[in-house]
């Protein structure tokens, strides 16, 4: 009771709160230190993939999503699950790897050109230009539902909320780089309408900062629709 006694009760509150931040201050860089511990870092491949590409700690392709998120991808993957990706790249040979049926989309014709060769011959790669309405709604039109759709190209918040209508009730909707700010409103969107969100904040490949790579699990019944404007 010393410091009611003697600082009045604002005082010991402000030292209470003074104490939380240092505290959290401190938790924050132990998480830090463990996260990019150098250790962990060659084990995950971080350095290969500076050097080299992406990959893992054997020289395998790795997505570019923070390494917890694909760990958790690694174990929830079905080969049979049909996967739709917005965004080419190494990510689409690593999805191709554990599923037989994979569509892709991306808008950029030369990275067609140059990663395209590299896939397996049951994937689907798509070149349709950003600009196109047929980009941001092939998720939906496309006449099946999808078991996973990865949101990592151009237009992602027109994207992810026509790719919310296109999943299996219960698939997953994997959205990277979504601690930016431009992209709160559409999660926070969807978690209101029914969707569980995993947030996994972890170091990257490529990155000497780490980022956040968002899973989202549709309901097991038919999302809600949003109400239209008055």
């Amino acid at each position: 009771m010393g410091e009611l006694q003697t600082g009045g009760p604002e005082a010991y509150i402000a030292a209470q709160q003074d104490a939380l931040r240092r505290a959290m201050r401190e938790r924050a860089r132990a998480t830090g230190q463990s996260l990019w511990h150098p250790v962990r870092l060659q084990t995950l491949g971080w350095y290969h993939s500076r050097r080299e590409r992406i990959c893992d700690g054997q020289g395998q392709v790795l997505p570019w999503l923070a390494y917890a998120a694909t760990a958790w991808l690694e174990a929830a993957l079905k080969p049979d699950w049909r996967v739709l990706e917005y965004g080419l790249g190494s990510s689409s040979l690593w999805w191709a790897a554990r599923v037989q049926d994979l569509t892709v989309i991306e808008h950029d014709p030369a990275w067609v050109a140059r990663l395209g060769p590299q896939l397996p011959s049951h994937v689907r790669l798509l070149h349709i230009d950003q600009s196109e309405p047929r980009y941001r709604d092939f998720c939906r039109q496309s006449g099946q539902r999808w078991d996973l759709i990865s949101v990592d190209g151009k237009r992602r918040n027109s994207v992810i909320k026509r790719a919310a209508e296109a999943l299996e009730p219960g698939g997953l909707l994997v959205f990277d780089d979504s601690q930016k700010v431009r992209y709160a409103k559409p999660l926070a969107k969807l978690e209101r309408r029914g969707f569980d969100l995993m947030h996994f904040w972890d170091a990257k490949p490529l990155q000497s900062y780490a980022g956040k790579t968002t899973i989202l699990r549709a309901p097991q019944v038919e999302p809600r629709q949003e109400e239209p404007k008055q």
